[in-house]
């Protein structure tokens, strides 16, 4: 996530072009590193979601295990505790919290930060 945020960061304050040919080059070459560098940390919303759902699933087996001890080792659970865990609430949860974060508080951000109206 931290590559993530630099390589925005980077593109942002990359210098701009000017008529010097020399400073055009560089402009371009930040340019092009921070957008390569943007790649590199294409894969770190994929890894946060797997991430949560093996949390997801070793957070009910240990419940599954924790109410088989205090059952006295019985192998039978209730149909309640043979449930499943649910992935379609965990990524509903987190496509709200993308949802909420790119086109409110992003756009609260950037307008707050003076960028310009649309």
């Amino acid at each position: 996530m931290v590559v993530d945020f630099c390589s925005h960061a980077f593109v942002v304050l990359s210098p701009l072009p000017s008529n010097d040919p020399a400073s055009t080059w560089w402009s371009q070459f930040m340019f092009v590193g921070a957008t390569s560098l943007a790649c590199a940390s294409a894969g770190v919303m994929p890894a946060a979601q797997s991430l949560a759902l093996s949390t997801l699933q070793g957070r009910k087996m240990a419940e599954k295990e924790e109410i088989t001890r205090l059952q006295g080792g019985t192998e039978r659970l209730p149909a309640e505790q043979e449930a499943a865990p649910e992935p379609g609430r965990l990524f509903g949860a987190i496509s709200v919290l993308q949802a909420v974060g790119q086109s409110v508080v992003g756009v609260f951000i950037y307008h707050s930060l003076g960028g310009p109206g649309v």
